[in-house]
């Protein structure tokens, strides 16, 4: 009897249990950032970390193991530089796309000011940053 009892409870548990994770929604992508850089020009052919005033930004982001639903944040950021209070956020974009080359670029009407700057990458709903990229202006 007491047997059958333990027998009984176990499976009555193991069918809550089934109920529990089958009502539950949660994602389980791979995907990943395998590579990103910051470049001067859109193929990512001329790679750098420091910019003159006068160029564009270019990152350049290589998404891994993604679904074609994958989304990808860029947030631009002035960490300290010159005539701009520290940490300002310049600007952000979003794309949604599934593996291979991504490509965000940040341009300025004038000059850009001197100093460091970052820009933060984000995948689908992540509050931290996935990668972060650093590179100055001078």
């Amino acid at each position: 009897m007491r047997h059958r009892t333990r027998l009984l409870f176990l499976l009555v548990c193991a069918a809550f249990l089934v109920l529990v994770l089958s009502a539950c929604s949660f994602s389980a992508s791979s995907a990943n950032i395998s590579s990103a850089k910051m470049a001067r020009d859109q193929d990512g052919k001329q790679p750098t970390k420091t910019f003159s005033p006068d160029e564009q930004f270019y990152c350049i982001v290589e998404l891994s193991n993604a679904p074609k639903d994958t989304k990808v944040r860029a947030v631009w950021t002035a960490v300290k530089a010159e005539g701009a209070d520290p940490d300002t956020k310049i600007d952000e974009a979003k794309t949604t796309s599934g593996s291979g080359q991504l490509q965000f670029n940040l341009s300025n009407e004038g000059p850009w000011p001197t100093g460091d700057y970052k820009v933060d990458l984000y995948l689908n709903d992540a509050k931290e940053p996935t990668k972060t990229l650093t590179f100055k202006v001078q």
